[in-house]
């Protein structure tokens, strides 16, 4: 027989139990965002916050001297408690701080993500602008580090162009666009970058799904 999770996990920092549950920028949705935003992925992917020491983590069971360091730093403190951010988003912030400490970038990368997730859900636009290109270096990051973003090739140039969309960089979409369209080249995926391409050259810088891009598609079909 499986034992069941403890529902007040130990802090592997602090010794205390946590009292908060678990929470998710995100849950599944009918149809995922351009951003992926609704994917099950994200479903298993709950931070946790103890309430003792301000430990941000997926598993507070786990971490040791450098994630002590860090939630004890003053930067880490400053951003946990950061009136003019959502407090998941902050919790997602201080995630991302460690994670950039341990050279983590994907990790980083989806943490300042979902930070803007939950920004743009409590209407937030400024600070979800601001989430998204952190997101954005933390990508340059994570290639310049050779750390893959996602699994599906050209996946990461369609993520890359709904960030700069969404953080309404316009000029730089449409150069990624010009200078690397041509390496997506998976139906699915041909697909989306047309329609980002039509919502880059509109200007828009609104949340769509999948849905909104087969809407798009009958349109222009009829």
């Amino acid at each position: 027989m499986t034992a069941r999770p403890d529902p007040f996990p130990v802090c592997a920092l602090c010794r205390k139990p946590s009292v908060t549950q678990p929470a998710a920028a995100s849950s599944p949705l009918p149809v995922a965002d351009l951003d992926t935003r609704g994917s099950p992925r994200f479903s298993q992917y709950r931070l946790s916050y103890c309430d003792s020491c301000g430990y941000c983590a997926y598993r507070l069971d786990r971490g040791g001297r450098l994630e002590s360091q860090w939630v004890a730093s003053k930067p880490y403190r400053g951003q946990l408690h950061d009136p003019s951010f959502p407090g998941l988003a902050n919790r997602y912030l201080c995630m991302d701080m460690i994670a950039q400490a341990q050279q983590q970038w994907s990790s980083s990368f989806w943490s300042c993500v979902q930070a803007a997730w939950v920004c743009d859900d409590q209407g937030e636009a400024v600070r979800a602008r601001d989430c998204r290109l952190w997101a954005l270096n933390r990508m340059g990051q994570a290639q310049a580090a050779g750390e893959a973003i996602t699994s599906q090739p050209g996946s990461d140039v369609l993520l890359r162009l709904d960030l700069l969309r969404r953080s309404q960089r316009f000029s730089q979409a449409i150069r990624l666009l010009e200078r690397y369209g041509h390496t997506v080249s998976e139906p699915m995926l041909e697909r989306i970058l047309a329609y980002q391409s039509q919502l880059i050259r509109q200007r828009n810088d609104r949340r769509h799904n999948l849905a909104d891009m087969e809407r798009w598609e009958r349109a222009v079909a009829q």
